[in-house]
């Protein structure tokens, strides 16, 4: 007589809530493959993130065009489930395009999931644990482990705006700390804020004025401290262009996000403006007048043209700003 496990119902029914969440989301999701296999789900996103309250008396909801891959797996026995190599990498190369791949895994109270970042990190200890390997002269590893251990904990509640961030800003996903966010205290979640708005601006201005010398006059001018007395031509040009570029509005439109329905004076936003403003000014002058580092480069933009990168640069910090003043709505509910 054949029977089933009650650890392939629990397993089954895990799956199905993992499902409805997606649902809940507001994406609309295609199954490709289920049973014995887990399911292989296609989802393509709401244009904002969004929660089942937000629907309440809509027909209908915008969607946005872009799509994410969900791997869902249960884990029943004691072993951790393992995956090919090559298709890790195809998942990979994928989101940093933006059609993310997520690994979602269904064991006994709980759900936990693996992120492009999470894949990427254990793609490469993998390809270094071979690679020693070979040098030893010893078999090879074929399998790539999803270590339950390096798993993050799957919350429903903040899987609209995971799926939101992965597909819009990929290559800002993979480089940044956006995703471990929810867990952090306030006093860590407001220094990342500031820290995110300061490389977004700080990597707009590298992408246009890199080729701008920056002498200590323009250091004056980013730090408030003067107008536009320059002592040569090029230092001259530097102000110019930063005043008219209005590298402040950026970090404001980020500013404005982060505090949703609050009365913000003009006071406090300028501040909080030219606070990220002199910060680059310092970083410049610890660098000898040489532009420092900027942590995203460029990945949120396509575009070369200045006014349309900073319109993508307002967008993202807006996207952040909103995604920080959630996080803060769920540690309050915390």
């Amino acid at each position: 007589m054949t029977i089933r496990k009650k650890t392939a119902y629990i397993g089954d029914v895990g799956e199905v809530e993992v499902l409805r969440a997606l649902l809940d989301t507001g994406s609309a999701v295609n199954l490709i493959t289920g049973a014995d296999y887990g399911w292989d789900i296609h989802v393509q996103v709401p244009r904002t993130p969004t929660s089942p309250s937000d629907y309440r008396g809509e027909a209908a909801w915008g969607m946005s065009g872009r799509s994410a891959h969900i791997q869902v797996k249960s884990k029943t026995g004691n072993l951790s489930p393992s995956v090919d190599p090559g298709t890790v990498r195809g998942w990979i190369t994928g989101s940093k395009t933006g059609a993310p791949t997520f690994v979602v895994l269904v064991v006994p109270g709980k759900k936990l999931y693996f992120s492009p970042k999470d894949l990427q990190l254990l793609l490469t200890r993998w390809e270094e644990k071979n690679e020693k390997k070979r040098a030893d002269g010893k078999k090879e590893v074929e399998s790539l482990t999803l270590p339950l251990s390096s798993a993050r904990l799957f919350a429903s509640e903040q899987l609209s705006w995971l799926l939101h961030l992965w597909s819009k800003y990929p290559g800002i996903m993979m480089s940044s700390t956006l995703e471990d966010w929810p867990s952090l205290t306030r006093q860590a979640l407001s220094f990342e804020i500031s820290n995110f708005i300061h490389q977004v601006v700080l990597a707009w201005l590298k992408s246009h004025f890199s080729d701008i010398y920056v002498g200590p006059n323009a250091k004056g001018v980013l730090k408030r401290t003067t107008g536009s007395h320059a002592d040569n031509d090029a230092d001259a040009d530097f102000i110019e262009l930063i005043q008219g570029a209005d590298a402040l509005g950026i970090a404001e439109a980020g500013y404005l996000a982060m505090h949703p329905g609050e009365a913000i004076s003009q006071e406090d936003l300028e501040a909080f403006a030219w606070s990220v403003l002199e910060r680059i000014a310092n970083a410049i002058e610890k660098f000898d007048y040489r532009w420092p580092k900027a942590e995203f480069s460029t990945s949120y933009s396509s575009s070369s043209d200045i006014g349309r990168s900073r319109e993508e640069a307002i967008d993202l910090v807006r996207d952040v700003g909103k995604f920080y003043a959630q996080c803060e709505g769920w540690l309050s509910n915390s």
